[in-house]
């Protein structure tokens, strides 16, 4: 209640709701469960013209390439949100598709959209409370981070970070 007094918001909702684009459950243990699955499912897979040529002679349109960005951006905001296991090969074509470039793209693209619509072993990500943790002080940022130098076709390189908060005895 004294937050409610604090801040002035439409509406209040709690236990089950959809905020932002994201549907939110708080559990029992007070865990909150964040899912995207019905944006997943709202996602429309490309047209394509049957089976394109192997080859790379087909060549990106300016068209063709503001309509792989949207498609694209749109698998970028769910996984940056819910779906961590797309990050990479979303990031990775959005690099690629540039006006001139491969028709591949367009496949490769559809493949992604193909698996983001599958819903996967889990669809969320649940965020823990800690046990033991009744101050901000006990807890500690957790970053990975992974490189790679000039693995890419244009000689570019590839990096990827995570970064997470748990309790400090996580440090032991």
């Amino acid at each position: 209640e004294s937050i409610k007094k604090l801040y002035a918001w439409g509406s209040w909702k709690q236990g089950e709701f959809r905020f932002a684009g994201i549907d939110l459950v708080q559990k029992d243990d007070m865990s909150i469960v964040l899912d995207q699955q019905f944006y997943a499912d709202e996602l429309t897979l490309l047209d394509l013209p049957g089976e394109q040529p192997g080859d790379d002679s087909l060549l990106l349109s300016h068209q063709d390439h503001k309509f792989l960005k949207s498609k694209l951006g749109a698998l970028q905001w769910l996984a940056v949100q819910t779906r961590p296991t797309l990050v990479a090969r979303t990031n990775l074509l959005l690099s690629e598709v540039r006006v001139g470039g491969p028709y591949s793209l367009m496949k490769e693209t559809q493949d992604l959209l193909k698996e983001a619509k599958k819903p996967p072993e889990s669809s969320s990500i649940t965020m823990q409370t800690f046990s033991g943790v009744d101050d901000w002080r006990q807890l500690c940022p957790y970053v990975f981070c992974d490189a790679s130098l000039r693995n890419r076709h244009d000689l570019h390189s590839t990096g990827g970070l995570f970064a997470c908060l748990g309790p400090v005895v996580g440090l032991d």
